[in-house]
């Protein structure tokens, strides 16, 4: 069916109770059975939890209803409608509703109208079907952080505002003007009037004046060019001490993950303009346009540190529960859990924090209660993880033949990211590329690195699925050293869960071969 799918609750009043609301639609009642179906031939699928399916072809249209003559309490079904809008599908979501018995003569079953309130800011992609009833419920009780637009004004003031802390006896240099197309002006314009209307950035006589540009953004499908502004802070960031605080390793984030079958993403909207910037630090911040010289009020993207700043955050407010089921990385939290209520629980518990410190996740951009889903950049399900689609296609289009030492670092670090599964030959497949971005070595490509990029291209695209690994079990960790590096395996009931492949040093390779395996043992272990 290709019509989206949103939820409604249906919570029947007393048999004899008649609704005298103005929004109704008569349905005809037939039996329930725990499967049953709408009134069409193309749902053919389980109904994933639902009791059955209201088929819509407008909101508040008369439809077929299966339910039970004698159903008493709660009844959750999905609702199929089909209003396109200009951010995709738009489905009612109802708040309360109610069901009543009526006698009709021309029909062999008993009649009911359903009352229902329609809530117009629930804009479902295609993506966000299936919702189980459990969480549809969790996702009604709180869809108050789910906004349509952002509150504006500043957050709350915070113990930990972000501060930029410059290099003693340093300043930014000050930056020319970029010019712009009429379009891009346009563009410009509107977006410094919403930044300015929501209080997140205003005018100053700031003696920092970092550049700002427009660039497109990526195509979405629609065919229609959009913009987003940029601010160059990479002067600002060279002046800039870094706090020292690690993002967390995603290879320890998805070793947290065995043995859950059920996964849902949240992101935020605009998640760092949630964090403020402290009042002595805005003045860094200021950026040149053709309209002015501007200061965030607010954290914005691009500047060193905000990440950690970001991290800190969300780990702060989200502590009793990481590792717990919930993780976060940056402004992906990912709920997972091993059974559905334990799922429904998980997710209303960090629905009901994010308020508190007025973080508002996008409902569009969610992931709610997914048997498979997508996360930095690998897809996760019960029975392993593996290369994100994307990931393979971006390594399937990559020429075999790299120009410069650039390229070179660019489709190493590409590689890199997925390379905990490769197998663990990947650091001697891939020395002749890595021995290119030396500085001792002056760049001349050979068949020998096309070679390499080809293996390397190929070994991705022919992943291994890992396993998720399950801390109440045995591993097994084999390992193997060559002339120029070593590798190894962790294994756990004869399946994968990890691949690791290093380089060895000059000094090393000077190693006598028992040297080496005990270097790879060691090094193994040590990771």
């Amino acid at each position: 069916m290709s019509a989206e799918e949103a939820v409604i609750f249906l919570r029947p009043p007393p048999r004899r109770y008649k609704s005298h609301a103005k929004t109704k639609a008569k349905a005809q009642i037939t039996s329930l059975v725990r499967q049953a179906a709408a009134d069409t031939k193309d749902l053919k699928d389980p109904l994933h939890g639902f009791h059955l399916i209201l088929a819509l072809p407008e909101a508040g249209s008369a439809v077929p209803l299966r339910l039970s003559d004698e159903w008493q309490g709660a009844l959750c079904c999905a609702l199929i409608g089909n209003q396109p809008t200009s951010s995709g599908w738009r489905s009612p979501f109802a708040s309360t509703s109610s069901v009543a018995a009526e006698s009709d003569e021309e029909s062999p079953w008993p009649m009911a109208k359903l009352e229902h309130t329609l809530f117009d800011k629930w804009i479902i992609s295609p993506e966000a079907q299936d919702i189980p009833c459990e969480v549809a419920q969790v996702l009604h009780e709180y869809r108050a952080v789910f906004p349509d637009t952002l509150p504006k004004g500043l957050t709350p003031k915070r113990p930990h505002d972000h501060h930029i802390l410059f290099v003693p006896g340093n300043l930014p240099a000050k930056s020319a003007i970029y010019r712009m197309t009429p379009d891009q002006l346009i563009f410009h314009k509107q977006e410094i009037a919403k930044l300015s209307d929501s209080g997140w950035i205003g005018p100053t006589y700031s003696p920092s004046r970092s550049p700002m540009i427009m660039v497109d953004k990526r195509d979405d499908g629609s065919g229609e060019r959009k913009m987003r502004m940029v601010v160059n802070y990479q002067a600002l960031n060279a002046l800039t001490i870094a706090p020292d605080l690690p993002l967390p390793p995603i290879q320890t984030i998805l070793e947290l993950l065995g043995g859950a079958k059920y996964f849902s993403t949240l992101d935020f909207e605009a998640g760092f303009h949630l964090i403020r910037m402290a009042r002595e630090d805005r003045w860094k911040t200021a950026f040149r346009s053709v309209l002015g010289l501007f200061e965030y009020r607010v954290m914005p993207f691009g500047l060193k540190g905000a990440p950690t700043t970001f991290q800190a955050k969300i780990n702060a407010y989200l502590q009793p529960l990481l590792g717990q089921g919930v993780i976060a990385y940056l402004d992906d939290v990912l709920i997972y859990s091993s059974d559905l209520s334990g799922h429904a629980s998980l997710l209303q518990q960090v629905l009901s924090i994010f308020p508190r410190h007025q973080f508002y996740p996008k409902f569009r951009n969610c992931k709610l209660a997914r048997q498979i889903i997508t996360y930095l950049g690998y897809t996760v399900s019960a029975t392993g993880i593996k290369p994100a689609e994307d990931k393979i296609a971006a390594i399937r289009q990559w020429p075999e033949v790299l120009e410069n030492e650039t390229q070179v670092r660019q489709f190493l670090g590409t590689i890199n990211y997925c390379r905990m599964l490769m197998r663990p030959d990947y650091a001697d497949v891939a020395r002749p590329l890595v021995d290119l971005t030396r500085k001792d070595v002056s760049f001349k490509w050979t068949e020998l690195h096309t070679q390499a990029v080809r293996q390397l291209k190929q070994r991705l695209i022919d992943f291994t699925t890992l396993q998720v690994p399950d801390t109440t079990k045995p591993f097994e960790l084999y390992t193997d050293a060559s002339g120029y590096a070593l590798g190894a395996v962790l294994e756990q009931d004869g399946k994968p869960i990890g691949f690791l492949s290093q380089a060895m040093s000059p000094t090393q390779q000077r190693y006598s071969i028992y040297d080496k395996e005990l270097l790879a043992l060691v090094t193994e272990l040590d990771k």
